[in-house]
């Protein structure tokens, strides 16, 4: 038996889901959904799970990236993060819960 550890949002019971596509977005961009429609996100430590809830509740992270040129043909590479706060996100109405992964063995 193997213990994880997800992320619940306690007055519904759902949890953080693993990010689907990337596409840019990532775990910032979940929200807490029912663990029997999108598998929930797990964690081998307690701690990583933590620090991504923590993460999750300042808000989503959007980056934006890309070359520009200037007048002479110099190209310069450029990245800009921007945490957009999301106010419904409460951390007093989220937990970091053990799940405990065990082995089925169908025996003929």
């Amino acid at each position: 038996m193997i213990t994880l550890y997800a992320i619940q949002h306690k007055p519904t019971g759902f949890f953080l889901p693993e990010p689907g596509g990337r596409m840019g977005r990532g775990g910032s961009h979940v929200e807490p959904t029912d663990p029997d429609i999108k598998v929930p996100r797990t964690f081998p430590t307690k701690r990583g799970a933590q620090n991504a809830l923590a993460m999750w509740l300042k808000g989503k992270f959007v980056a934006s990236r890309g070359v520009s040129e200037d007048h002479e043909g110099n190209r310069d590479y450029y990245e800009n993060l921007e945490v957009i706060p999301q106010p419904n996100r409460k951390r007093e109405e989220m937990a970091v819960v053990p799940m405990q992964l065990v082995e089925k063995v169908n025996l003929p």
